[in-house]
C-alpha cells in the first residue's frame, strides 16, 4: 500500500484514501464514489477520515485545528494554574 514511516501525517492520510479507493478486497474499499467523496471532504475539513482507523493523536490534532481558540484558551488557563514552585 504505502510506507507510513515517511512523509507528513497529511500525506499518509491521502495515501490511505488512495489505497482504500484502489483496494482489491471489496470489504476494505469504498462502496461508492459518494463514500470516497465524503471521506475526501472530511480530510479537507480537518476531520478524521474513515479510510483507516484514526489514532488518538490524529483525532486530537484534528480537534485542535477545528477549535483553535477554545484549545488556546484552555492551554492558557492550564498554564496559568501550574504550580510555580517546580
Amino acid at each position: 500500500m504505502f510506507d507510513s514511516s515517511s512523509g507528513s501525517p497529511a500525506k499518509i492520510r491521502l495515501a490511505s484514501l488512495k489505497a482504500s479507493s484502489l483496494e482489491k478486497n471489496r470489504n476494505r474499499r469504498y462502496e461508492t464514489a459518494k463514500d470516497f467523496a465524503a471521506d475526501m471532504q472530511r480530510y479537507l475539513n480537518d476531520e478524521p477520515v474513515q479510510a483507516c482507523p484514526p489514532s488518538a493523536g490524529y483525532r486530537l490534532r484534528k480537534f485542535a485545528r477545528r477549535n483553535k481558540r477554545p484549545v488556546a484558551a484552555g492551554l492558557a488557563l492550564a498554564a496559568e494554574y501550574q504550580p510555580s514552585g517546580l
